[in-house]
């Protein structure tokens, strides 16, 4: 019997006797086929009591009637199931699932996936158009029906991204201004995670990162003790410590090992007192050194602080200031007869400030000076130099007091 070219519909021969009942085979599958809309695609079973105009899109693993039947239309006619042998260019309804299905290539596919699929040549451009500016027109991202991202112009005509995690509470993660075209993000563009060592220790690498940037600071070396003597001699005081180096590096995360080994350098300690008289002061201790390594290998280093000289008659070295990768950081103050030297400040000097040299005892009359200030600190920061003052020395057995950043 001839048929038709696309959808195999019977066709009536001239001498055929009963023509109605091709006739109506013809109504029947062009009732099925056209506007095709079936109930699933994933019921491999026919139901135990379909109605008539029931359709199914038979999956793999059919059973009973849908035997052998997989990717046919399957419809129930009242009274037995009849298959038709879908056609490339034919679409398809899937009703449980609430998706369009396509016929491409001998396989149904989802008819968005089909849309991205299709070949052009030159340009090809979407578009979602809306009325007016406090309309949206938005890509929509769901899970089980809820929304959980929105892209587009949502309500105004700035471009906007928009996420959620029930559907219901949304918040606003970027927003490119459609005037002047800049980027802001509500919520910061960028993660950034701050690790702090006073104790040497291990740091690991976090698996987000994308730029990683060390500042090391050394150990300030400690004060030396002042000279004892009797009454009526001179008794100098111990010299100030140097401050410890300052030293800043920037990686791409991808240069660098998982982890990388810390060492802190400790302040050096300060010079015992002397016990006996006509007795020489004696240096503080120096300060540590502030490594990052990669196994054996240093990747950044700030040099300790050196310690200050013990008094002695006539004069006491100053300790000298731990180097960093910018300059050399400043040195302590020398220990006066009676008033002590404030702390060294070099122009180019970057980490902490050294500190002030210890007063000491004048020969006449035993006259007790005060400690000199501590050097002055800097640093280079964002909004240009900051400069942090030394504190200011102490009275013969007092501290002196902190200093100030600005």
């Amino acid at each position: 019997m001839s048929e038709t070219a696309n959808l195999k519909l019977p066709l009536l021969a001239a001498d055929q006797a009963q023509k109605h009942v091709t006739h109506n085979e013809a109504l029947t599958a062009l009732d099925a086929l056209v506007q095709l809309a079936v109930a699933s695609r994933t019921t491999a079973a026919p139901p135990s009591a379909p109605a008539a105009g029931d359709r199914y899109l038979v999956p793999t693993g059919g059973t009973g009637a849908f035997a052998g039947m997989e990717g046919r239309i399957a419809r129930f006619d009242g009274t037995a199931w009849a298959f038709e042998t879908p056609r490339d260019g034919w679409l398809a309804v899937v009703a449980d699932e609430r998706r369009v299905l396509a016929r491409l290539a001998g396989a149904w596919i989802d008819l968005a996936d089909f849309a991205w699929l299709v070949a052009t040549g030159g340009s090809a451009r979407a578009r979602v158009n809306k009325a007016a500016a406090g309309d949206t027109g938005s890509l929509m991202f769901q899970t089980g029906w809820s929304g959980r991202a929105e892209f587009g112009l949502i309500a105004d005509d700035d471009l906007a991204l928009k996420v959620s995690h029930d559907g219901a509470d949304w918040r606003e993660a970027m927003r490119v201004d459609r005037t002047s075209g800049r980027v802001a993000f509500a919520l910061g563009s960028q993660r950034v995670e701050v690790a702090t060592f006073t104790a040497s220790g291990t740091w690991t690498k976090p698996a987000w990162a994308r730029r990683v940037v060390a500042v090391l600071v050394a150990g300030g070396g400690g004060g030396g003790s002042g000279r004892r003597g009797a009454a009526g001699t001179e008794r100098r005081g111990g010299g100030g410590g140097g401050a410890g180096g300052w030293s800043r590096e920037e990686w791409l995360a991808d240069e660098l090992p998982a982890t990388l080994t810390v060492e802190i350098g400790a302040g050096g300690p300060g010079a015992a007192a002397r016990t006996v008289n006509d007795t020489n002061g004696v240096s503080g201790g120096a300060g540590g050194t502030t490594v990052i390594r990669d196994g054996g290998d240093n990747l950044l280093t700030a040099d300790r602080g050196g310690s200050g000289a013990g008094g002695v008659p006539g004069g006491s070295m100053t300790g000298w200031g731990g180097g960093g990768s910018f300059a050399g950081s400043n040195n302590g103050g020398q220990g006066g007869a009676p008033t002590g030297a404030a702390g060294i400040d070099f122009a180019l000097g970057i980490g902490p400030g050294g500190g002030g040299g210890g007063g000491g005892l004048a020969t006449t009359g035993g006259a007790a000076g005060a400690g000199g200030n501590g050097s002055r600190g800097y640093r280079v920061a964002s909004s240009g130099v900051r400069v942090a003052a030394g504190g200011a020395g102490g009275t013969a057995g007092n501290g002196g007091a902190d200093g100030w950043d600005r």
